[in-house]
């Protein structure tokens, strides 16, 4: 592996430092935003962004983390240019996760669609008992991410979620309306 001056691999769009802190989860979450998934797919879209990863810890948390195309973002978070080495990396934090499906072709393409919706508590059931026998007392949220291969990830989670955006400096950007 090869580092510039940046500290940034080379031959990688990611930044060294987003491997190692999404391995072990070191990320100051009290500076993010708190935010149901539905109410930031209804102000902002993934549209294009890229799906980096999703981690799932071991005490049934998780981190789904994005390179996002602030271009759609109508200036509120910058768009730094076409490099898609240089667009901010977004992540998702799940304080509890209930139930997670993806495909085989889930990374590397373009994010086509991001939706999210409450499930109810017959659907709950439906999905949960059967594939984990889980039940459910707190509300849930099933929020979807598709790709432009029709690869997907589907992630049943607690409503609210943490947020973060860095740039590719791991400087935190803000979005002004959440």
């Amino acid at each position: 592996m090869i580092l510039n001056k940046d500290n940034d691999c080379e031959n990688s769009y990611y930044s060294q430092w987003l491997g190692k802190d999404l391995l072990e989860n070191n990320f100051d979450w009290s500076s993010g935003s708190e935010i149901t998934m539905f109410e930031f797919l209804k102000k902002y879209t993934l549209h294009d962004s890229i799906l980096i990863n999703l981690n799932v810890y071991p005490d049934q948390t998780g981190i789904v983390a994005i390179q996002f195309d602030s271009y759609w973002t109508n200036g509120r978070i910058p768009f730094p240019g076409s490099h898609v080495r240089r667009w901010p990396i977004l992540l998702f934090y799940f304080n509890s996760l209930y139930y997670i499906s993806c495909s085989h072709s889930l990374y590397g393409d373009s994010i086509s669609n991001a939706e999210c919706k409450i499930i109810s508590e017959e659907n709950q059931s439906e999905l949960m008992d059967k594939e984990l026998g889980v039940k459910g007392e707190r509300e849930k949220c099933l929020s979807k991410i598709l790709n432009s291969n029709g690869g997907y990830i589907e992630i049943v989670h607690d409503v609210y979620v943490k947020i973060l955006c860095f740039d590719s400096k791991k400087d935190i950007l803000k979005f002004p309306d959440i």
